[in-house]
Formats: structure tokens, C-alpha cells, sequence
């Protein structure tokens, strides 16, 4: 028995990959249907392909060398695509790496269950239903989802890590300003308001000195916190920013 031959997918792993897929393609943007009528009566007509998400033979796209004979064929190496997609995941393996095709599988599995029993509305497409949509693949994204099924794009819900640090710097630029100028303006204030009254003499900066900055550096946290929630809110309360990672 050849290597290839031992490796392969039985006709019951076949179908059970593609009973589990809801007869649709896992690939998140594509979801089409894999069969349908042949033009003969007593035949059908079949797109699917039951393709190895780790590769069957060295050589092979995604091949793990650790893994055994067993584990090759088995159906937890598996995935259902169009005959388009399971080509495209094999000459372009550096792009669909093991991880993302497990997430798709898992992704379509959890679709097929969703829909198991429900009509579908003839004008409502075979798609997993979303939230968002990924602006860089138009991968459709299932609600709470932290990466795009699609393209591996990180979403972030609220602020990105470059929007906090912008919000974070202008605070902490504002709050140290307005703590300053509190410090230093307003004993002015108070002692030329009472100053007849009382005769009340402040020194700048409350006469507390180099220790003036404790004051003032509390005040710039106070308002990093503020901010920084308050700006949080407002990105929550709109569509996740979706973010591609960079090598």
C-alpha cells in the first residue's frame, strides 16, 4: 500500500465531512453549495472536495511529519470545500496555514448546526450569519469573533493599542497642562481675591515646591482614566476596527 493510498480519506470520512459541513464550502467568504441535479436522472452533480487540512504525502501542503498514518486520514484532519477553494488552499499554503483552515472547519460546523431545521428565506443568501463584514476580504464575521475567518485580520471591539496610546499621550499632555496651570495660577487667584480680607499670602504652586508635581501628576492620571474610558465607550458603541498583523 502507497503512502498516498494509506493516507487517504475513506467514502465514510468523504461523507461524514461533508454531512457536517451542511453540504456547503468552508471557506467563510464562499459558503456555495457542493451538490446538486445532474442533467441524468438517477445521477447528481458534485463540487465538494474532501481535502487534508495537514498534508497527506511530504511535499504536501501543511505537512506535519509528527503526525501518523492514523491521524492523516483521520476526520479531525479534514475539511469540505469547493473544488475552487480546496485548489486554491494547496497552491497558496503560506496564506491558509493548518490554524486558520481548523478555525474555517469549526467556524462552518457551528454555521450547519445553527441552520440544521430552519427554512431559509429564498432571498437570504447560504452564508454564517454576522455582525460585521471584513473590509479587507468581505469575510462575513460571527458576532463576538476576535479574528477574521477569512484574511486572520485581528477585530478589535473599542479602541485599537494605537488609538489608546494617542488618547493616553493627549491626556496625559492635558491633564500635566491644566495641573500646572491649577498649581500655579490659582494661589494667584486666591490670594489676590483675599488678600484684602485676610491677608492671605499663597505661594506658587501652593509653596509645596518640587512636591507640586505630585498634585499635578495625579490630576494627568485622573484624566488619562477619564479619557480613556470615555473614548472606549465611543468606539464600542461603533463597528470593530479590523487590524492585519504584520510579520
Amino acid at each position: 500500500m502507497s503512502a498516498t493510498t494509506e493516507n487517504d480519506f475513506t467514502q465514510a470520512t468523504i461523507l461524514q465531512l461533508q454531512k457536517r459541513a451542511g453540504n456547503h464550502c468552508s471557506k467563510p467568504d464562499c459558503c456555495c453549495v457542493t451538490t446538486g441535479p445532474n442533467e441524468e436522472q438517477k445521477k447528481s452533480t458534485s463540487i465538494g472536495v474532501a481535502s487534508h487540512i495537514k498534508a497527506r504525502s511530504p511535499g504536501g501542503p501543511r505537512f506535519d511529519p509528527n503526525q501518523t498514518p492514523e491521524q492523516r486520514r483521520s476526520i479531525e484532519n479534514g475539511i469540505w470545500l469547493c473544488q475552487n477553494h480546496a485548489r486554491e488552499i494547496d497552491v497558496n499554503p503560506d496564506a491558509y496555514g493548518s490554524e486558520l483552515l481548523f478555525r474555517w472547519r469549526s467556524a462552518r460546523e457551528a454555521w450547519a448546526t445553527e441552520q440544521l431545521g430552519r427554512p431559509r428565506p429564498e432571498e437570504q443568501p447560504a452564508r454564517p450569519q454576522s455582525g460585521w463584514e471584513c473590509p479587507f476580504c468581505q469575510t462575513p464575521t460571527p458576532t463576538g469573533a476576535r479574528v477574521c475567518l477569512g484574511c486572520d485580520a485581528d477585530i478589535v471591539y473599542g479602541l485599537t493599542q494605537k488609538q489608546r496610546s494617542d488618547v493616553v499621550k493627549a491626556a496625559l499632555m492635558g491633564g500635566g497642562l491644566v495641573g500646572a496651570i491649577l498649581m500655579i495660577v490659582l494661589p494667584t487667584w486666591v490670594h489676590d481675591f483675599f488678600l484684602n480680607y485676610l491677608r492671605l499670602k499663597v505661594a506658587a504652586g501652593w509653596g509645596l515646591g518640587i512636591f507640586a508635581l505630585i498634585p499635578i501628576g495625579v490630576l494627568a492620571i485622573f484624566t488619562v482614566y477619564y479619557f480613556v474610558n470615555r473614548e472606549e465607550a465611543k468606539a464600542r458603541a461603533k463597528p470593530p476596527t479590523y487590524v492585519r498583523r504584520t510579520s
